[in-house]
């Protein structure tokens, strides 16, 4: 009966171990931000090589300006395995990145050509919530 029991807990352990092994995902729902996965991840000739993650904002957006600042102490932890872009987009620019990478509002992220988060909210802890997803997604733990 014992033996039972545990090798159930062993069991439901391994499958929770799993779980938190499996490849990181956009949430089905949030709130302040949006997380789409691209069907095909989009190329464009500033795409760096390797891991990277790239930022996209307009200098003039008060949203965006309101961002910086968490985004800048991010960044600064991110580990040198990790590229960091930025773009300023400009959306008419069919040559550009934010076109190739379809940006439609910013601020917003895109992970490793896979994920496209964009930050909806004006609220701080969505800000929060939206760096966290992508630091996830990204499958990085930030440098001491």
């Amino acid at each position: 009966m014992k033996s039972g029991l545990l090798q159930r807990a062993a069991l439901l352990f391994l499958l929770g171990c799993t779980g938190t092994l499996a490849h990181a995902a956009c949430p089905a729902h949030t709130e302040g931000f949006t997380c789409k996965e691209y069907d095909s991840p989009p190329r464009h000739v500033s795409t760096p090589s390797g891991r990277y993650v790239m930022y996209f904002y307009i200098e003039t957006c008060p949203h965006c300006q309101d961002a910086r600042t968490k985004v800048d102490a991010w960044r600064r932890t991110l580990p040198d395995s990790v590229t960091y872009v930025e773009h300023v987009a400009k959306w008419r620019d069919r040559a550009g990145p934010a076109f190739a990478y379809r940006i439609e509002s910013v601020p917003s992220f895109v992970v490793d050509g896979r994920y496209l988060v964009a930050i909806d909210s004006w609220e701080p802890a969505h800000t929060d919530a939206a760096i966290a997803l992508v630091t996830e997604l990204a499958g990085i733990r930030p440098a001491d």
